[in-house]
């Protein structure tokens, strides 16, 4: 899943989430007008990972910075053990990030490939 930055983001922490069946998780940044690749994120997703997943954590001095028209893509890889195919909510693939300044809660999803606002109760 690839899905384009829309405003001016400070990254201070990111990490991935898969569930039970995630094997690999990786996050690759394009800035924008570019075709380089920089890989943020890449772990052999093990035991503890839904759970407890590794951290990238940014020192305050060297923050990763994210510009409108930077491209954003996530991969999870997974082995399925069960008979039936996966689906939310028993797996997924996610890519938190903490981020300043705050719009809110905002999330990319697969249809549109833009982050928007999430209204949340």
């Amino acid at each position: 899943m690839e899905c384009e930055v829309t405003e001016p983001s400070t990254v201070f922490v990111l990490t991935g989430h898969t569930h039970e069946w995630g094997e690999r998780f990786s996050l690759i940044r394009t800035p924008a007008g570019t075709t380089t690749e920089e890989t943020l994120y890449d772990v052999a997703v093990g035991e503890g990972f839904r759970d407890e997943p590794p951290l990238v954590i940014y020192p305050p001095d060297a923050p990763l910075q994210l510009e409108p028209g930077d491209r954003l893509r996530m991969r999870c890889d997974w082995f399925n053990t069960e008979s039936e195919p996966l689906y939310y909510p028993k797996e997924m693939c996610a890519a938190p990030l903490f981020y300043y300044p705050s719009r809110g809660f905002e999330a990319c999803f697969q249809d549109n490939g833009k982050f928007e606002l999430l209204e949340i109760d």
